[in-house]
């Protein structure tokens, strides 16, 4: 009977069918209620593949669920029973909502296939129970999608768009495409692939990495012209920019025509660093573009330097000392040090690199004047990590540590100071002065 059972909940009714065959009804069980499970499988399998009979053989069953008193076959039984208009169902569906919402996924497979007869409240309560049970939903959801058409079919795509896995992107947009129009939600799949798609972080300060999920993908494994058009992008605002400042910044000195084709093989290898069996149907899409327009998907793309242009639009005088000290913590250096030389990426690198330092100098001058000193160390101390060479933020550490007492450490610090300052030609200022 177990075997019956999972059969239906997959989806597979001619095996359950051909398993319910083999049952010895009347045979005597010790388990309670036992004979009434027994039938009512046989009915639920009826009613699925609407074999004569089913609904009478699901009214028997609740009959005889309730003379046991097994009451939750007799409400399952109820709810196959009425599956014979939309009317009915709709009433057993909300009767069932008010005695126990969580048997509604029990009957799932024979819910999953009447979606459409429901509406308002109920089947509001119904979405709310698929969304809470989504792994007992998806192979009903799925047969209907695959095997009926019309507003069940457009009803349980709707939903499968929310709860399925990976597998059902496919499923999703065939069916959209054979509906062509009616009721059927066209984008049926691409939601759900993009809601799936694991997201990509660029590491752009310092050496370029793109992690994809769990996945680590170093700057030098991927070509040097597709990774310049990813840092290039990630320059932009909102991540995206025309096709004539891509060719300028790129290819400047080649023909049109020739930047064009060269363009449009870069992107062909870009998207494919994301989504190496990449399909404009199916794959979630990170990379954007149209005839003028070339953009990264914000919702499924950020960087580093992103991140940190982000904290410092947060740090706004008086700045939040918490702030601050995550910024100082995501900064790891100048932007996309692969391109360092690239006039495209100056400005960008050169810009963001100043606003991290007048923010960080400007909450170090706050806390000194405020006497918070450890709070300044402990700022000092991460941003040097970052900038070991920053005059500014090595004299504002020794002064730290002096001011705070810690005279050892303001000293040592000192000398790296000096050290650095002497290695450029010029004289450090004395430590009396500090």
């Amino acid at each position: 009977m177990a075997r019956s059972h999972g059969l239906i909940a997959l989806g597979r009714l001619d095996e359950a069918l051909q398993s319910v065959s083999r049952f010895t009804f009347g045979a005597l069980r010790s388990a309670v209620a036992f004979e009434s499970r027994r039938h009512l499988i046989s009915a639920s399998v009826d009613v699925l593949m609407g074999n004569a009979g089913g609904l009478r053989s699901a009214a028997k069953c609740e009959i005889r669920a309730q003379a046991q008193g097994a009451t939750l076959w007799a409400s399952v039984a109820r709810v196959y029973a009425a599956s014979s208009g939309s009317s009915t169902f709709g009433s057993a569906i909300q009767r069932q909502i008010e005695d126990d919402l969580a048997v509604v996924s029990v009957c799932a497979d024979i819910v999953a296939c009447h979606l459409d007869w429901l509406g308002g409240p109920t089947l509001q309560a119904v979405e709310s129970e698929i969304r809470r049970r989504p792994e007992r939903w998806r192979s009903p959801l799925r047969r209907v999608v695959a095997e009926l058409t019309g507003p069940a079919q457009a009803a349980a795509a709707k939903l499968l768009d929310e709860v399925g896995t990976h597998e059902d992107v496919v499923l999703l947009r065939k069916a959209a495409k054979a509906a062509r129009g009616g009721q059927f939600p066209p984008a049926a799949g691409r939601g759900l692939s993009r809601r799936l798609a694991p997201r990509v972080f660029v590491e752009d300060l310092g050496r370029i990495e793109v992690v994809i999920g769990e996945r680590l993908i170093e700057g030098s494994a991927i070509r040097r012209k597709v990774l310049a058009l990813l840092a290039f992008l990630l320059t932009r605002t909102g991540f995206a920019a025309t096709r004539d400042e891509v060719l300028e910044a790129m290819w400047p000195d080649l023909e049109p025509g020739t930047a064009q084709n060269s363009l449009n093989q870069t992107v062909y290898f870009l998207r494919r660093v994301f989504e190496p069996q990449f399909s404009e149907d199916i794959t979630p899409g990170y990379v954007g573009q149209d005839g003028e327009t070339l953009w990264l998907d914000k919702d499924l793309v950020n960087s580093r330097s992103r991140r940190c242009r982000d904290l410092v639009a947060q740090a706004t005088a008086p700045a939040d000392p918490a702030v601050v000290m995550e910024l100082a913590r995501s900064y790891r250096g100048k932007f996309a040090l692969d391109f360092l030389y690239e006039d495209w990426a100056g400005h960008y690198r050169d810009s963001l690199h100043a606003a991290y330092l007048r923010v960080v100098e400007t909450s170090l001058r706050a806390d000194t004047d405020s006497g918070q000193y450890e709070r300044g160390i402990q700022l000092a101390q991460v941003a040097t990590e970052a900038e070991p060479e920053a005059e500014e933020l090595q004299l504002a550490l020794t002064r730290l540590y002096r001011l705070s007492g810690s005279l050892a450490a303001a000293a040592e610090q000192y000398q790296s100071y000096a050290r650095t300052q002497r290695d450029l030609g010029l004289e450090p200022e004395p430590f009396e002065q500090l």
